[in-house]
């Protein structure tokens, strides 16, 4: 195939056809969640599947690495800071099983939904990448962070988040699950040269905590 001819099939197809009622000649913008914006027109339907043929294309310079790691917790409240974690410009959400975590896994079905999720709400938000989703071991074995790193704690002496922060090419903010980190994770933490810093005056549900940090982070 042409490389400026695509095929299109399954739910995104769908979509188009049955929910946006695109057809023949319809011009359509496309994302490959790798920062490329094109134009296509539409130029063959079936009930399944439809071909275009690319106008235009945009490509954007790729954003700083803006890491969410995340301490598993229910999948409701995980559905939740994934999707607006996507909105507020995350790159990539680490998932890892605390000593306190209610949850220790991730199963399949969850990790295709919360995929889903996150391509659904690129496309609203009008962003160009998609977060990529990792599961990581524990904590306690990490042996090292690829870029500077906070984490949100609670000790009423913990200096504010943006009295510490300063932009760089990438960074981490690490969340812990509903109880919090332990104390050994906490120690772990600053072995790995992480900060612990209030986000907030008041004490965040870990599942509004991500939103706080990754609104500052984004600014």
């Amino acid at each position: 195939m042409p490389e400026n001819l695509l095929s299109l099939e399954g739910e995104e197809a769908h979509h188009a056809l049955s929910v946006m009622r695109k057809k023949e000649g319809s011009i359509v913008e496309l994302i490959n969640g790798k920062n490329v914006l094109a134009k296509a027109e539409i130029i063959s339907t079936t009930k399944r599947s439809l071909r275009l043929r690319v106008i235009s294309s945009l490509s954007a310079s790729p954003p700083s690495s803006i890491i969410l790691c995340q301490a598993l917790i229910r999948p409701n409240k995980l559905d939740f800071i994934m999707e607006k974690g996507t909105e507020l410009g995350m790159t990539e959400l680490w998932l890892f099983p605390a000593e306190r975590s209610e949850k220790i896994s991730l199963s399949p079905h969850q990790q295709t939904r919360l995929h889903a999720l996150s391509i659904a709400a690129m496309k609203q938000c009008g962003r160009l990448d998609l977060p990529t989703l990792s599961l990581k071991p524990p904590l306690l074995q990490w042996s090292s962070l690829p870029y500077p790193a906070y984490f949100g704690e609670t000790a009423p002496h913990a200096p504010p988040f943006l009295s510490l922060y300063k932009k760089a090419s990438g960074v981490l903010f690490f969340i812990g699950p509903e109880s919090g980190f332990s104390p050994h994770e906490e120690e772990h933490l600053r072995s790995l040269h992480a900060q612990g810093v209030r986000l907030h005056p008041h004490t965040l549900r870990t599942e509004t905590a991500p939103l706080v940090a990754l609104t500052l982070l984004s600014a």
